[in-house]
């Protein structure tokens, strides 16, 4: 969802990305601090915050060593090896994941590097009913 705000020369856009209940959990506390007498710019950095707890605090991370140079293939494989790579996941978890380990790359890289892993058979690729692709260790851990 993307929402533009402008008021007495200052532009604010926004663009809000996640499940349905986190949308709108945020577009509610942004609309209440447009119709506020606050101003967005006071409120931004502690929105952003909140956005970083919420997404971070659902978020299982396991404990894996990353060495400077590993390859985001590296990464995703030490993750996988792990417990957590027992539990299917999607594209998205996978991808907060890195970032809350340090590790920051776009969706397309590891959407690209876990279809590789399917097809060198170290990951599997399960297909869900609501059509969203999950990974599970081909391995046993």
């Amino acid at each position: 969802m993307k929402l533009r705000y402008e008021k007495s020369g200052v532009v604010v856009d926004l663009e809000l990305k996640g499940e349905k209940e986190e949308v709108e959990y945020f577009l509610e506390k942004i609309l209440s601090l447009i119709d506020s007498s606050e101003s967005i710019e006071n409120n931004l950095e502690t929105y952003e915050e909140e956005v970083e707890t919420s997404r971070r605090k659902d978020i299982e991370v396991p404990n894996i060593k990353i060495e400077r140079g590993d390859k985001t293939s590296t990464i995703i494989k030490k993750l996988f090896s792990t417990e957590w790579g027992r539990k299917p996941r999607e594209l998205r978890e996978v991808v907060e994941t890195l970032h809350v380990l340090g590790h920051y790359v776009g969706k397309t890289t590891v959407a690209v590097t876990l279809k590789r892993l399917v097809q060198r058979g170290e990951l599997r690729r399960i297909r869900g009913s609501d059509k969203i692709y999950r990974y599970v260790s081909a391995y046993p851990t």
